[in-house]
């Protein structure tokens, strides 16, 4: 009882910024602009404690258009009580993205394939479990839709024809201490050699132990993948090495995984900025990959970005990739790029040579290198001489519809000796609706400048087509 007297007390003394009404049960409550309290001890008078005309008309106002909160208060629960139900409520967060995609291919002289399918990823974050921690789990799921769904892409194996599944396909648990953080688990990467590339209608995922010091030091361990690049079935973690198919000497599977040490910063007033990783994929090779950034403001309008890029594959044991035994490997990739921004506009210009007695390894994912395009990358080329080059226009159109961003990419692709030689155009279209939905849409011709030496290798006319909605509470 004596904490409802001491709360009229307070009440009394509140300024003319609040008013003390009491109900027809006797039941105090305040108004004032942002809430309504309420109070159980009665008293005598039944009048605004306010002298102020102007004050008390906008009172009242305000008492009612908040009528039906004052309903509510009559029987709402002490704050601890409140506290509780609210902390329940929002344990959990909503994270998703619902996702149809369309994908056509015609090659010349073939029929052309497509397909059509509705999915995408539902899950939740929980807040902090204990102070620093969290829980991530996402299930992932497509449909198909039609009856013409022949493109493999969106399988979930090559030839199968059922087109639906579904799967967890992220489960982490992230820990939070000051500068440091720890992540284990399924989940997305986007690392040079390691990345989800989501081009389709499933990312690629990986099952990774991760710590990570600020921005600057990362180390990891990667386990496992799933997705649409991991050579087999789209849901299941199939062993990196197994992904690569890389064996031991002897062609007996290797299951140590790759372990990965990244430093990197941003310095000299963010104008320069390096990266450094080194992979070690077990009983087999060891990468490094390095890369470096210089910009300038030119002018207000006018940004230049200088880069460069090198990577360096040594075998560390005997292996046996893709059916072809090495006692040694070496393969390098130079590659350097120089990027005119100018307004809205942004030309690119970008090379990338190999170098070595072996071919680049592929990438898990899209891989690092600058002249990258929407079907061809320099290790796709599979020589040990292969050269990229690449001209981009991308154009902001933000000005003209919010959201809105378009790019043309022109490369080509080519051994020394001409046998594997053709061209790339990318159209490529991004519409951004902020937290509504994002539409992407990719436009791909690639031609064989020679079809009599690269036999098998036709010409062919790619597009694909996304919608994503996300979802969150």
């Amino acid at each position: 009882m004596l904490k409802y007297f001491t709360v009229v007390l307070l009440l009394l003394s509140l300024s003319d910024a609040s008013t003390l009404y009491q109900d027809d049960q006797g039941k105090f409550f305040v108004i004032d602009d942002k809430h309504i309290i309420c109070s159980k001890q009665k008293t005598i008078s039944q009048e605004p404690i306010s002298n102020d005309l102007k004050e008390l008309k906008k009172e009242i106002k305000d008492l009612r258009v908040m009528l039906k909160s004052l309903k509510k208060c009559q029987g709402l629960p002490t704050e601890s009580q409140a506290d509780t139900k609210e902390e329940k409520k929002n344990f959990f967060t909503l994270k998703g993205d619902l996702r149809t995609g369309y994908i056509y291919l015609k090659e010349d002289g073939s029929l052309s394939t497509r397909s059509k399918a509705t999915g995408g990823n539902i899950g939740f974050t929980t807040k902090e479990i204990i102070p620093g921690v969290t829980a991530d789990v996402s299930f992932y799921t497509i449909e198909g839709l039609g009856t013409n769904n022949t493109n493999d892409d969106f399988n979930i194996r090559a030839g199968d024809t059922t087109q639906s599944f579904g799967f967890i396909g992220e489960s982490k648990i992230t820990a939070t201490f000051g500068d440091h953080r720890f992540r284990f688990g399924r989940q997305e990467l986007d690392m040079p050699h390691d990345d989800s590339d989501h081009i389709r209608m499933l990312p690629n995922l990986f099952e990774a132990y991760r710590y990570g010091y600020k921005d600057f030091f990362h180390m990891g361990h990667i386990k496992t993948m799933a997705g649409w690049e991991n050579n087999g079935i789209q849901t299941e973690f199939v062993n990196v090495h197994q992904v690569f198919e890389i064996s031991d000497e002897n062609n007996n599977s290797i299951n140590k995984g790759i372990s990965v040490i990244h430093f990197g910063d941003t310095i000299f007033n963010e104008s320069f900025e390096y990266a450094v990783f080194n992979y070690m994929m077990h009983d087999a090779l060891n990468l490094t990959y390095l890369e470096a950034n210089y910009y300038a403001q030119l002018s207000e309008n006018v940004k230049l970005t200088l880069a460069g890029q090198y990577d360096s594959y040594r075998s560390t044991d005997p292996f046996i990739m893709s059916n072809i035994a090495y006692s040694s490997f070496d393969s390098d990739v130079a590659g350097y790029k120089a990027a005119l921004e100018i307004s809205t506009v942004t030309v690119t210009l970008a090379t990338n040579k190999a170098s070595g007695t072996n071919a680049p390894v592929r990438s898990l994912g899209g891989g690092p290198y600058f002249t990258s395009m929407e079907d061809s990358t320099l290790d796709g080329i599979g020589t040990n001489d292969a050269v990229s080059n690449m001209l981009s226009i991308e154009y902001d159109a933000t000005s003209i519809t919010p959201g809105l961003n378009l790019a043309y990419f022109y490369g080509t692709f080519a051994s020394d000796d001409k046998r594997i030689n053709h061209a790339e155009q990318n159209f490529a279209l991004e519409y951004e609706k902020e937290d509504t939905f994002t539409i992407t849409m990719a436009y791909t011709l690639v031609s064989n400048e020679d079809s009599a030496i690269t036999a098998g290798a036709l010409d062919f006319t790619l597009f694909r087509a996304f919608l994503d909605i996300p979802l969150s509470n």
